[in-house]
């Protein structure tokens, strides 16, 4: 896939999970206020993108919305469906495109369902859209800290016929690292009405089984493949792998003034730096599924 614009947004408010003591997950997360809808964030941010590089919505082929939120979607916060990427489809304008919902996905995953329905299409033009409006409706992890940041994203990208699948690596375990599970009404948590709780497993074996399984998939990408640059998804501070060309490293370990971890959000933020890179032509992408428990990769061109 092909790279034509990026777009990254965070709201201004940060929200600290509230724990005792100091614990390795603790963060400093963007949140969007309990009045905030995902469409009325979404549709500038996504107008924004296609005027950057005065891109035609009618020439978009497939709008994909990747989402982990469950609710706050438009005209009411407590509407589940349809997704965004209906209204968004209509608002814009984009009278030719398909549009497909996915949840608890990736990245990677949506540039593989992109890619297959544009090649079996004869398809050129994608929007992918990753909205996450969490804080206000899922309750974190107060025993990790771990939570998932509040943002709007979007790629937008062209089928170039390269031949390059995704690929995957499961962890070796059967331990789930990641869930967030519906509360039961009548049992809300705090003094906020959560609907959902996220629950993560965030012990040393762990996080030493992630970040070897991670480091063992980006050296078969990296010996399959010769790249420019990789971008790696960092979902909290003891989350990493290497590269051994370190200069080839983008990771989404952010500067002390804002949150550590981009999470879900690296390859979108990052990706606009390389665009604007003139040495920078392929990159490997590495994701994460926190909730499916896998990494994904594949190779992109900016």
């Amino acid at each position: 896939m092909k790279i034509i614009n990026t777009i990254t947004h965070f709201p201004e408010e940060r929200g600290r999970v509230n724990h005792e003591k100091e614990l390795p997950l603790d963060d400093n997360r963007p949140r969007f206020s309990s009045e905030d809808l995902v469409l009325n964030v979404t549709l500038p941010i996504c107008k924004k993108l296609l005027e950057e590089v005065n891109f035609n919505p009618l020439d978009i082929d497939l709008i994909l919305n990747i989402t982990l939120t469950p609710d706050r979607l438009f005209q009411d916060k407590t509407i589940g469906v349809p997704r965004v990427a209906h209204p968004i489809h209509y608002l814009i304008k984009a009278e030719n495109a398909f549009v497909i919902d996915i949840h608890e996905s990736d990245w990677n995953t949506a540039f593989a369902i992109a890619k297959s329905f544009m090649v079996d299409q004869d398809r050129k033009n994608v929007l992918i859209v990753r909205t996450e409006f969490l804080h206000s409706s899922v309750h974190p992890d107060y025993e990790s800290g771990f939570n998932i940041p509040d943002g709007v994203a979007a790629i937008l990208a062209e089928q170039d016929n390269d031949t390059i699948a995704v690929d995957y690596q499961e962890l070796d375990t059967d331990d789930v690292f990641c869930r967030y599970d519906m509360i039961p009404k009548g049992k809300e948590l705090a003094e906020e009405q959560f609907r959902s709780k996220l629950t993560c497993k965030a012990d040393d074996k762990y996080v030493e089984d992630l970040n070897r399984t991670g480091q063992e998939f980006l050296n078969k990408m990296l010996e399959r493949h010769e790249v420019d640059g990789v971008v790696f998804e960092s979902w909290f501070p003891k989350h990493n792998i290497i590269c051994e060309d370190s200069e080839k490293v983008f990771k989404s370990i952010q500067k002390e003034d804002t949150f550590k971890s981009l999470g879900t959000f690296s390859l979108p933020h990052y990706l606009k730096e390389l665009k604007e890179d003139r040495e920078v032509n392929t990159i490997c992408s590495i994701s994460y599924s926190p909730f499916l428990n896998r990494y994904s990769g594949t190779i992109l061109t900016v």
